[in-house]
């Protein structure tokens, strides 16, 4: 989304997809749109006024469910959106559809909307293969363990901003800023 200031292209673009989302929903649910994910950059620096202006956007299209994960945008420069801060900021309505937050100020949470799981997870740093911290490695293992041993045909989707390695076009440039491998272990034994 790379929201970066209140009257610009970024703005325009993203007002327009929620609108788009909103009518498309309504074609096929008379209850519309359950909720949106977003999967990093949702800032296009992490300052804290591009995420107010994120919340005012949000609030204006009367989503009430706002699933997201900070990419490397939101922790640019001088940024401050982390996982916990756009939870802080928005407000708990928007998070009514946890069922774990016990995470969140490490970067990991799960939403449960419609009998379907939703894990988001936010790396410990972005850059030389954008490692997570070992918390949200266990927890992701854990809470993958669970969902499944409850019912093994759930589907489960899980954002994060990294790509894992090797599994779409660019997860494989040589930089390691792009992609990660720590999560290939623990998602290969839930297929």
């Amino acid at each position: 989304i790379h929201i970066t200031g209140n009257n610009d292209d970024s703005v325009s673009k993203f007002r327009a997809a929620l609108t788009q989302l909103k009518v498309a929903a309504a074609k096929h649910d008379k209850n519309g749109l359950d909720a949106i994910t977003i999967a990093g950059d949702i800032a296009d620096t992490g300052k804290a006024s591009q995420v107010n202006v994120f919340t005012k956007l949000v609030e204006n299209s009367g989503i009430e469910n706002v699933m997201l994960t900070p990419g490397n945008h939101d922790h640019s420069g001088d940024a401050v959106a982390t996982l916990k801060y756009y939870i802080d900021t928005m407000g708990e309505k928007y998070y009514k559809n946890d069922v774990d937050s016990t995470m969140i100020k490490k970067g990991a949470r799960h939403c449960v909307i419609n009998g379907v799981h939703f894990l988001l997870i936010e790396p410990a740093q972005y850059g030389n293969n954008c490692p997570y911290s070992k918390d949200v490695l266990t927890w992701l293992d854990k809470t993958l363990k669970q969902i499944t041993r409850e019912d093994p045909n759930a589907y489960v989707f899980i954002y994060t901003h990294p790509m894992i390695y090797d599994t779409c076009y660019g997860s494989d440039l040589p930089d390691g800023w792009w992609y990660t491998t720590d999560l290939t272990n623990i998602l290969s034994k839930y297929p």
